[in-house]
């Protein structure tokens, strides 16, 4: 699984895997615990299952909580006002050059 493909937030995970082989710069995974090839197929793909996950839990950050969403909303909101009132406050000095008719 090469790096090259991924988001950026989730290489810096990739490259600090213990399966991260620098050579190929691709997560590595072997097992030979199985007499049977499938079935050391399978723990590979679970341990690379567990891996993928591990990088997300780590790089994706959690869900927004309602006193940050609700606090991001009002700075927003202060902002827009604060542009509207130079908005007006431009136009009115626009206003005042007018000649009078």
């Amino acid at each position: 699984m090469s790096t090259k493909q991924k988001p950026r937030p989730s290489q810096h995970g990739i490259r600090a895997s213990k399966y991260y082989t620098s050579r190929s710069d691709s997560l590595s995974f072997q097992a030979q615990t199985h007499r049977h090839r499938d079935a050391n197929t399978d723990e590979n793909l679970e341990k690379l299952l567990e891996e993928v996950q591990r990088i997300y839990r780590e790089s994706v950050p959690g869900e927004t909580t309602p006193g940050k969403r609700k606090k991001h909303e009002e700075v927003a909101k202060s902002f827009d006002r604060a542009r509207l009132r130079e908005k007006k406050q431009h136009s009115s000095k626009k206003q005042s050059r007018r000649a009078i008719e």
